[in-house]
């Protein structure tokens, strides 16, 4: 974990959507939510990161199982370097951002979609702030994706599809 944090607070600026088939994506009229639990945090390429959770908020515990999957897409490459967090974390999702807090380092990610309408800067210390978007997108009611299936996500069948163990993404292009 000390190396994502070292390398996301020394970046001043960050630029950075899957959508699996047959799941349910929350734009489809569900609002957004607050949850806690263990994630993973992985950035894909230049331009898209996933953030999968296993809830131990939604009245079970944690059971390795991803519940919900965030994929963000910038609108334009940037200089990220590789991330790759495992952890605790708590996650708040409003629709057009997702605030990712890792537990116990004092540092939160948001994920912005301003669709060209200013909104609020972060006034929080220690945020890092992914505004430049083309989408953010969440699904929910997967079977059988596990945490571990996003260690090795390789490239699928277009330009913003990837594969993740037996599981197609397919972020916001």
């Amino acid at each position: 974990m000390g190396t994502i944090i070292r390398a996301a607070l020394s970046m001043a600026i960050l630029f950075v959507g899957a959508s699996p088939s047959a799941q349910n994506e929350q734009a489809l009229g569900l609002t957004g939510g607050s949850w806690d639990g263990q994630s993973v945090i992985r950035t894909v390429d230049a331009r898209r990161v996933i953030v999968a959770i296993d809830t131990t908020n939604e009245g079970r515990p944690a059971d390795g199982l991803i519940d919900r999957v965030f994929l963000f897409t910038a609108s334009e490459a940037s200089q990220l370097p590789s991330v790759s967090f495992s952890g605790s974390v708590h996650l708040e999702y409003s629709g057009k951002m997702l605030t990712v807090v890792l537990n116990g380092a004092a540092l939160a990610f948001q994920f912005v979609v301003t669709d060209g309408v200013a909104d609020p800067m972060v006034t929080q210390a220690n945020t890092i702030r992914f505004d430049r978007a083309i989408g953010l997108s969440q699904y929910t009611g997967w079977s059988g994706f596990r945490l571990g299936d996003l260690e090795h996500i390789r490239s699928g069948n277009c330009a913003s599809c990837y594969i993740a163990g037996r599981h197609e993404l397919h972020f916001p292009a």
